[in-house]
């Protein structure tokens, strides 16, 4: 069997979570015997491909007026055209084309798309190949991805976000199968209307690596060891932590910060929170962070689609206190891997941080629990049951 995966970014450009869990599936799934074929964008024109780890990768130039991460200052004007060339983008839906008659894969499983558009689904259906699509955020509904606006979640979709996504909702019912990573994700997209004509939808989590990971081991008469790991921005709710640890004696906690944000906002932060065990680390390695934290807090105020750094802590044995707003809390088993919140009410945050304060051994408790639950996320079990619907699709065709 051939499969042919399509995700805006992969290694070694991609940042973020979709580019890292599309890159697990493909390379479990060639573990696992299957012919994977890997295509995604990059900023130069001409389309070259590589084989990474036994997958074979297709780099295909954006065709568009500008590589979005370059776009900045005086010319953001520009950003309503882009979208708007990326609600359907034909110009993408050529090259696109020729790999599909080059590979004749069984099955497409597209994932972010981000730079091709929709369009390149019409492509699938014209030659009949079976098409898997797999919700990794909010892109389809919102330009931004996030449907977070004016400090408040979306309720429903601003005038704007309709007229950019009209085309992408039409286009969805070409879709057979649609994948979320989350049940929050996917009855977003259904609720709005979304791929009306999909045969299944199913629920399948983001996977991590699991293996050979070192934990973190809190020294005797340490104080706990809290921590967070992502952008520096308001809508990731930093300064709902900050806010309840200066409530709380210094000498019981100390604060781990490790990523990068807007200049401003992040000294706005240091200077508004200028605690003495509040630490900034700026970009850090997940091996480095995770063997520094005993906690980790992922307090959200936008509707994450899933909260991969949540897998990525059970990975490392760590115990996760974590808002209850989008597809966080679908991943948290409360009082046994980690302990769920409303961001909207810092008492309660507040509580389960004291729990952890008082309780010195309540993580080495959750540990065995934690290890459990991580294997769930494992890429060969993930990519299993990718593989059970490809299959599916594959002998229905």
């Amino acid at each position: 069997m051939k499969i042919l995966i399509v995700n805006t970014l992969y290694y070694p450009n991609g940042v973020g979570g979709a580019p890292r869990s599309v890159q697990f599936l493909a390379e479990a799934l060639v573990k696992a015997g299957i012919d994977t074929i890997v295509v995604c964008i990059k900023p130069y024109a001409k389309t070259h491909t590589v084989n990474l780890n036994g997958v074979k990768v297709y780099y295909v130039g954006l065709k568009n007026i500008y590589w979005p991460s370059n776009i900045k200052g005086n010319f953001t004007f520009l950003k309503p055209l882009w979208h708007g060339l990326d609600s359907y983008n034909l110009l993408m839906v050529r090259e696109f084309g020729h790999i599909l008659d080059k590979e004749n894969p069984d099955v497409v499983h597209t994932n972010t798309l981000i730079g091709f558009s929709v369009a390149i689904w019409h492509e699938v259906k014209i030659r009949h190949i079976p098409l898997i699509h797999t919700l990794r955020d909010h892109h389809l509904l919102c330009p931004r991805t996030t449907m977070f606006k004016n400090g408040c979640n979306c309720d429903s979709q601003c005038l704007d976000c309709r007229l950019y996504s009209y085309t992408k909702k039409l286009a969805s019912s070409q879709v057979d199968i649609v994948v979320g990573i989350s049940r929050y994700i996917l009855d977003c997209h259904l609720n709005f209307g979304y791929f009306t004509k999909s045969e299944k939808q199913h629920i399948i989590f983001n996977s991590f690596n699991a293996q050979h990971i070192p934990t973190y081991q809190r020294r005797r008469n340490q104080n706990i060891q809290f921590g967070y790991i992502g952008q520096l921005l308001p809508t990731k709710g930093i300064e709902v932590i900050l806010q309840i640890l200066k409530r709380i004696p210094f000498k019981n906690w100390t604060l781990w910060l490790a990523g990068t944000g807007n200049d401003k906002y992040v000294r706005m932060l240091k200077d508004r929170y200028d605690l003495p065990n509040v630490h900034f680390m700026g970009f850090t390695q997940p091996e480095e962070f995770f063997t520094k934290i005993e906690v980790l807090l992922v307090p959200s105020l936008w509707h994450e689609p899933l909260g991969r750094i949540v897998i990525e802590a059970y990975a490392y044995g760590v115990p996760v206190i974590g808002s209850n707003r989008g597809g966080v809390p679908e991943i948290i088993d409360h009082g046994k891997t980690g302990f769920i919140f409303d961001p909207g009410n810092l008492e309660s945050l507040e509580a389960t941080i004291r729990l952890f304060i008082d309780n010195q051994n309540l993580s080495k408790r959750m540990h065995p629990a934690i290890l459990e639950k991580a294997k769930n996320f494992l890429p060969g079990r993930i990519a299993n049951k990718y593989l059970s619907v490809y299959k599916k699709m594959h002998e229905t065709n």
